[in-house]
């Protein structure tokens, strides 16, 4: 739930800076298997959580029923209101357009997602990577006496994802894809990914691939205290 409560944490500090904790965010965090929602006031506080599958073949209607759920939640609470949206995901994004593309594990469409959910939803929705969101907070979390802190923060789900802070700001790179580390060539000889290379870091290191070598080791004969289809989580 790194990432919801980081980007939640964020939009708090950048859309209502003199907010009271009757004022509400919605942190949104999209993996390709799971969604994580967390609703949070300004003491960043977690009110509501809520997890569901990734549906990616409709995934800008699911993230609008999910905020439409969460506000509805609040909507009758006394002197309480969610005020904007914070959506985290992996791929290329462009936090100053609400652009997304290249988010392989959620079918790789290029969508206009931020102002897309603003205009189905009515909030303002800030859009980040997931990665970055969650290295961000932690150097703000983590520095001492205001000094900026440089720190990678890596990421392994569905995908495997850094996000890479210099001198207390998010790094990009010249194209936007910095600490897409999941891509690097890990085996030659290895899998398909789903970006399309073969043997990228994710076909060896990421959640499915721990799990079908877990389920490998298994059809082997390998003796185990895990079940016939383990999970990712099941090997942790």
């Amino acid at each position: 739930m790194t990432s919801a409560s980081a980007i939640s944490a964020q939009v708090t500090d950048s859309a209502v800076s003199a907010a009271t904790p009757s004022l509400l965010t919605i942190g949104i965090d999209v993996g390709g298997t799971k969604i994580a929602c967390v609703v949070t006031d300004s003491t960043d506080t977690v009110l509501l959580h809520e997890s569901v599958r990734t549906a990616s073949q409709d995934l800008p209607t699911q993230l609008s029923q999910l905020i439409r759920r969460a506000v509805e939640r609040f909507a009758g609470e006394h002197d309480q209101s969610v005020v904007a949206v914070g959506v985290a995901l992996p791929g290329h994004v462009d936090p100053d357009t609400g652009a997304v593309s290249l988010a392989v594990n959620l079918g790789g469409a290029a969508l206009a997602l931020g102002p897309l959910l603003e205009k189905q939803v009515g909030l303002p929705c800030y859009i980040e990577h997931d990665a970055r969101a969650a290295a961000s907070w932690i150097e703000a979390a983590e520095r001492v006496a205001d000094a900026p802190l440089d720190l990678a923060y890596l990421s392994v789900g569905t995908g495997i994802s850094a996000g890479i802070v210099l001198d207390g700001r998010i790094f990009r790179g010249a194209n936007g894809l910095a600490g897409e580390v999941g891509h690097m060539a890990a085996d030659p000889d290895g899998e398909a990914c789903a970006c399309g290379l073969i043997g990228c870091v994710e076909t060896v290191a990421a959640g499915p691939a721990l799990a079908l070598m877990a389920r490998a080791a298994i059809d082997a004969g390998r003796v185990t205290t895990l079940g016939v289809e383990p999970t990712a989580t099941d090997v942790f």
